[in-house]
């Protein structure tokens, strides 16, 4: 059972004792509950999705989140959804945001791009990417914004888009 604690870190109850019998029935009831906080595998990054994105094909808007804590040195999974089926897209990952308007959406990753790896779809519009997350200490605490976007002839101008998120690298 997770939980998060006000003042508190996150952690999880764990099971500390069990009876397994008594002299009279061999069923017991009793056992003991211990929470245990966990702190070494706690994310020092962050990850905020904002914005919204832009339907294409079928009604369906892109989905986009992240695999993983964002920090310094890892491989950061990127998960795509909900894209047109077989789809071809970009991913933008870049430094700064704004909302300018384009496509009939917003763009909320501007330029210039970190990254714009090409993206694509699956049969069921789901993409993954892997991206790199250099192990300079300077980074941390950045805030990085990624939004990705698909060609599309359901989209209002031939295009889908995702909402965006912000990683805090840790």
């Amino acid at each position: 059972m997770m939980y998060s604690e006000v003042g508190g870190g996150q952690g999880v109850e764990v099971l500390s004792g069990l009876v397994l019998g008594d002299s009279t029935t061999g069923v017991s009831t009793s056992f003991e509950m211990i929470d245990v906080e966990r702190t070494a595998g706690a994310c020092p990054g962050a990850v905020t999705e904002f914005g919204t994105g832009l339907a294409g094909t079928a009604g369906l808007v892109p989905t986009i989140d992240v695999g993983a804590c964002p920090r310094i040195g890892s491989m950061l999974p990127v998960h795509v959804g909900a894209a047109l089926p077989g789809g071809v897209g970009l991913l933008l990952v870049g430094r700064f945001s704004g909302p300018p308007p384009l496509f009939g959406g917003t763009v909320y990753v501007l330029p210039p791009y970190a990254s714009q790896p090409v993206v694509f779809a699956d049969a069921n519009g789901a993409a993954q990417l892997m991206l790199p997350v250099p192990n300079l200490p300077q980074l941390v605490g950045l805030s990085f914004f990624l939004q990705a976007g698909f060609s599309d002839p359901g989209g209002p101008q031939g295009v889908s888009l995702s909402a965006a998120l912000e990683l805090v690298l840790g």
